[in-house]
């Protein structure tokens, strides 16, 4: 028989994703909503492992619960799109997609920090490099999952609409807790050299993807009702006031980087610097407005203080939802201190 060629095998694991999607899409909404749970609750449990066999020297076990905890929220991740495929159907059916992409998301975001932070305590090369090279695949997820939110505020509209700008806001207030996470890890000055690229790497995308989030983000604000806008609003004020407070450790970090990773610090900087001025008196309720943009104190208490309400109704949906996306959410909500 002759030997398959690494383009030759690509093209047919390609040929055999394509043939499975249908299969999947034909399935009904609570079946995939279900499946979806299924796979996020396997892929938190499976983290926690990673946590637990790394922190007791098990290289060899953790490595397997990662590739398990990997696999399992990729499965999710391709459930929540297939959800998010139909979401125009009902308003039941938007608000299972939104809340399947949100948490599904929110699991990505809590696997990266958790995964990062892992790094400097792995005493096995081998382990410390899977960890970090689990980062990118990571951030790619987490980012393509917020991709179809962002597509669902734009094609949604109404309450499905209001929602959808909601979970989105929600995950990009975790992202500057995540980005702080990595760019800490990245700034340790005895890891390997070949681990702190990868990390920078890491980074330079998940800061570009929260500058392209943010500007999604706002360009949605008009269409919005009154008071999702000034919730978004005061979220957007807050993400920012975060990413200010980040910006001298970024900078430092990255100072070291590629062109290309200093390039998308310097394009999110610029970003943050425009949000600043004035956002919060685009609603009325929004704030009080002006160049100060909400700007929180040391600590960034201000970032989750004004969005009880904007997480809390991410938790009050009227859907009996599974645990494993009850659960992707509490990984969403847990690192603002929202949720103990």
């Amino acid at each position: 028989m002759p030997r398959r060629t690494p383009i030759a095998a690509l093209l047919a694991g390609a040929t055999l994703l394509t043939v499975g999607l249908p299969a999947a899409h034909a399935a009904s909404p609570a079946s995939v909503q279900s499946q979806v749970g299924a796979h996020l609750k396997h892929a938190q449990a499976d983290a926690k492992k990673v946590t637990r066999l790394t922190r007791r020297g098990d290289a060899t076990g953790a490595r397997k619960a990662l590739k398990r905890a990997r696999h399992e929220a990729v499965a999710a991740a391709r459930g929540a799109r297939v959800l998010a495929a139909d979401a125009q159907d009902s308003p039941a059916a938007a608000n299972t997609a939104i809340m399947s992409l949100a948490a599904a998301a929110g699991t990505y975001g809590d696997a990266l920090q958790r995964f990062s932070s892992l790094i400097p305590s792995a005493d096995s090369p081998a382990l410390q490099q899977s960890l970090a090279g689990a980062l990118p695949g990571t951030v790619a997820g987490h980012d393509q999952l917020v991709a179809e939110l962002t597509t669902l505020v734009n094609e949604l509209s109404g309450q499905a609409q209001a929602f959808a700008a909601q979970a989105l806001a929600a995950l990009q207030a975790a992202a500057p807790v995540q980005v702080q996470q990595i760019a800490t890890v990245a700034g340790l000055p005895d890891l390997p050299t070949q681990i702190t690229t990868i990390i920078q790497q890491a980074l330079a995308s998940a800061t570009t993807a929260l500058q392209t989030g943010l500007s999604s983000l706002t360009a949605t604000l008009p269409a919005l009702p009154a008071p999702a806008g000034a919730q978004v609003t005061t979220a957007l004020s807050s993400i920012t006031a975060a990413m200010q407070q980040l910006l001298p450790l970024l900078q430092q970090v990255m100072g070291i980087a590629t062109d290309t990773a200093t390039a998308g610090i310097q394009q999110a900087s610029g970003l943050i610097q425009g949000l600043l001025g004035g956002l919060l008196g685009n609603f009325p309720g929004g704030g009080t407005g002006g160049s100060t943009g909400g700007t929180a104190p040391a600590g960034g208490s201000t970032a989750t203080g004004g969005l009880g309400g904007l997480f809390g109704g991410l938790l009050q949906l009227p859907l009996s939802l599974p645990q494993g996306i009850l659960g992707g959410l509490s990984g969403l909500l847990s690192p603002l201190g929202l949720i103990r």
